[in-house]
């Protein structure tokens, strides 16, 4: 990956088209990963500590319903409190559900907006076409109203 050969210390990482969904600018370590394991790792010695971290989340084929529910246990158990920022990624293949039909960005933006922290949707990370390693545990810099995530260390060499 060109992004983490040599110096990395402040590169924008290649976020794709996003949408600000909740502007702000904030400092954080990056963490996260797929909600649907993230939230597997509730209540177990394994959970993630996401106070101060700018947290991604991304999940693929799962039903809106299922999404729903994860993150409700998540916010139930904690772990998004302190969080400083907020990256949505990809929902490859996640279905609608309900008489609605709700997609899955469409809830998982909408439950998103309740940590009020800034927030931007749409990243290109997930599992699909667009897809890119993402260089978790580096301090980054997320200014989410002009829609740009800047790394503030290199990464190991």
């Amino acid at each position: 990956l060109k992004l983490l050969a040599g110096r990395t210390k402040d590169a924008l990482l290649p976020l794709g088209r996003t949408r600000c969904l909740r502007a702000g600018r904030t400092e954080g370590r990056l963490m996260g990963g797929n909600l649907s394991v993230l939230c597997s790792l509730a209540g177990t010695k394994h959970q993630p500590e996401f106070r101060g971290a700018i947290v991604l989340i991304e999940d693929v084929a799962e039903w809106s319903y299922r999404l729903d529910r994860s993150w409700t246990q998540l916010v139930s158990a904690g772990v998004f409190r302190g969080a400083r920022g907020l990256v949505l990624g990809q929902w490859e293949r996640c279905l609608p559900a309900g008489r609605a039909k709700h997609s899955a960005r469409t809830v998982m933006e909408s439950l998103a907006d309740g940590l009020k922290i800034p927030c931007l949707a749409g990243a290109a990370f997930g599992h699909g076409k667009k897809n890119m390693a993402w260089p978790l545990g580096l301090r980054a810099e997320l200014h989410a109203s002009a829609g740009r995530l800047r790394l503030l260390e290199d990464a190991a060499q």
